[in-house]
């Protein structure tokens, strides 16, 4: 005789429960990951200074200068628009408040305030001097002028400055600078304590030149601009954007009290850099500072005076707190010291926040303080002054590809057709690499729709009420243009054929100069871009919305590819929720867990009441 089983009902309780437990615990601790934040409504700061000499209460005499500055340089973007003029900490202002303007750069080769506050713009030399800002984006703006002969206050051969702004409202600037201000000053002279003279100053406080030309210029480039979401080593982290503020500078070798006999020059040799990098990832928020492509046995800086030369390696200069030179009588000189935090005391620290969202930094390379019995008084010099913060939201941003649809007819009669042409565009310094496009096309009311021809030849996929059309994949150099299209053919009933399409690409081939981080490439090669056309309906019939005009042909806009009602919800977070893909499953997962949970319930009891 068979002998009959009958369940276990404690145990399928439990099991039940467990399972119904395991669910509720994935839809209560699944908590949002970070996401990148589309570019048109994320918050992206970014700003860099520099000045390759800033002279401070110089004093000779009778003669009293409160500012000078040679080869003053700034870039700034803000995502918000530039609400509030930025100043240096330093006092001196290199962006103007604007704000219908997200970027904006300056560029002064030198300036020369007498008797201003530090409010005040230097008005009595400002040469060489080209601003820029943004939108609309238009072409750099390059000044030059030279010489200039303003003794006994200064003198110069060249002075150049060029500025350039590509800030725009919905497109990301890729493959190019967001802003940039570069200044240069070739054998440039402060401050005469002698006899002017048409070709250059007799006895200059500061003499920024040298005998050999290539060694005479002075420069400075401060610039902005988004980068790939690379740490500081260029191991890649995430598809998205970050942001890099940056500070380059060259400087020719400075002579203090030239043709006295407490004469003596600094020579920084190499170009020296300040960067701060926020990418928006955890642990990709990272300041690098220091001369370019140095070992540690590089010799990075001499002291030239009467009594001999004193050469300092990098590794004399950062294998410590840095270096104090002084020269009895006529200077103290404080060299290498570490970056520390904008407007902070030496010693404290720059701004690196542990979700890669934000990082500021501030650094001079030299800093000179006369002592009494100098020829003049110089109460601050500061030599290779830089600058730089950037902050982006969490997860990084995510820039668009412009892509746009616009269908042949707003509506059709049952059993009529249209087409609908897309355009991707790549208005970016970057070739798009493998861009594919695909089409979603849904329904409203009883309408259906079916593909006829496509071009070129798409993959179609899907039903009569929705499906989805994949073309193939091409590449697109930068101003390309791609043309595509597609026919429909709606079917018997009525309501609104309904489409959207999507594009995504690579970037390579960027065409600006290269963005590197202690000699590692975080340019934008690498990172990859999605967008989206606004959605298109064509009504059918007498039933869809189309015909009666409250909906017909919305604006193609290029917008990337995200939850809106998600990110609206919260704004401030810095996070977006994760797709519905993923959200649909863990509720999927929690649903067949809890309908056993109840059938197990179930059973338990009807076993219980037999």
């Amino acid at each position: 005789m068979q002998r009959s089983v009958r369940p276990n009902g404690r145990r399928v309780v439990a099991i039940a429960a467990i399972c119904s437990l395991a669910s509720f615990v994935l839809l209560l601790f699944d908590t949002p990951g970070q996401a990148q934040v589309p570019y048109n409504s994320a918050d992206i700061k970014a700003s860099a200074t520099g000045t390759v000499l800033h002279a401070g209460a110089l004093q000779s005499g009778s003669t009293r200068v409160l500012d000078g500055e040679l080869a003053f340089s700034g870039a700034a973007f803000d995502s918000g628009g530039l609400q509030k003029a930025l100043s240096n900490e330093l006092q001196r202002q290199y962006a103007a408040a604007d704000a219908k303007k997200l970027a904006a750069a300056r560029a002064s080769a030198l300036e020369i305030g007498l008797g201003v506050t530090p409010t005040d713009p230097n008005q009595v030399i400002i040469a060489g001097e080209a601003t820029a800002s943004s939108p609309p984006v238009s072409k750099p703006v390059t000044k030059t002028v030279g010489p200039v002969p303003a003794g006994p206050l200064a003198w110069a051969s060249l002075l150049t400055g060029t500025a350039a702004a590509n800030g725009d409202t919905n497109l990301c600037a890729l493959g190019e600078d967001l802003s940039n201000g570069t200044a240069s000053a070739a054998d440039a002279q402060l401050l005469d304590t002698g006899t002017s003279t048409p070709t250059g100053l007799q006895a200059p406080v500061l003499a920024v030149d040298a005998p050999a030309p290539d060694r005479a210029v002075s420069n400075s480039t401060s610039r902005t601009l988004f980068v790939s979401q690379r740490d500081s080593k260029g191991k890649l982290q995430g598809s998205d954007m970050g942001v890099l503020s940056e500070v380059r500078e060259t400087i020719a070798p400075v002579t203090f009290f030239k043709g006295t006999p407490n004469q003596f020059t600094i020579e920084v040799l190499g170009e020296w850099v300040l960067q701060t990098v926020a990418t928006g990832i955890d642990g990709g928020s990272y300041v690098q500072y220091g001369p370019e492509n140095a070992s540690p046995a590089t010799p990075i800086l001499r002291v030239i005076q009467a009594s001999g030369t004193q050469t300092l390696t990098f590794q004399q200069v950062f294998g410590s707190a840095g270096q104090a030179i002084t020269i009895p009588g006529v200077a103290e000189i404080v060299i290498g010291e570490a970056p520390r935090a904008i407007g902070g005391a030496t010693g404290s620290k720059p701004t690196t926040s542990s979700n890669g969202t934000t990082t500021s930094a501030a650094v001079d390379v030299v800093r000179v303080r006369s002592l009494p019995g100098a020829p003049a008084s110089i109460a601050d010099v500061r030599l290779g002054h830089m600058e730089a913060s950037a902050t982006v939201p969490g997860g990084g941003v995510s820039c668009p590809v412009p892509i746009t649809k616009t269908p042949t007819a707003t509506s059709v009669p049952a059993g009529g057709g249209f087409t609908t042409a897309f355009t991707v565009t790549n208005p970016f310094k970057c070739t798009l690499i493998g861009v594919a496009v695909t089409d979603d096309v849904s329904t409203t009311g009883s309408a259906t729709f079916s593909v006829g021809k496509t071009d070129p030849t798409a993959t179609v996929s899907g039903s009569e009420t929705s499906g989805s059309l994949s073309f193939p994949a091409f590449d697109l150099k930068p101003g390309e243009k791609k043309a595509l299209s597609a026919d429909f053919v709606a079917g018997s009933g009525s309501g609104d054929i309904v489409d959207t399409a999507k594009a995504s690409a690579s970037l390579k081939d960027c065409g600006a100069p290269g963005a590197t981080v202690n000699g590692v490439d975080v340019s934008v090669t690498g990172a990859s871009l999605d967008g989206s056309s606004a959605p298109v309906t064509v009504a059918v019939g007498s039933g869809g919305a189309g015909s009666s005009g409250t909906t017909g042909v919305e604006a193609a806009v290029a917008t990337p590819l995200a939850n809106n009602a998600a990110a609206s919800a919260a704004p401030n977070s810095g996070e977006l929720p994760r797709t519905g893909a993923e959200i649909l499953r863990i509720l999927a997962i929690a649903m067949f867990c809890l309908v056993i949970g109840f059938a197990a319930i179930a059973i338990r009891y009807s076993y219980r009441a037999s």
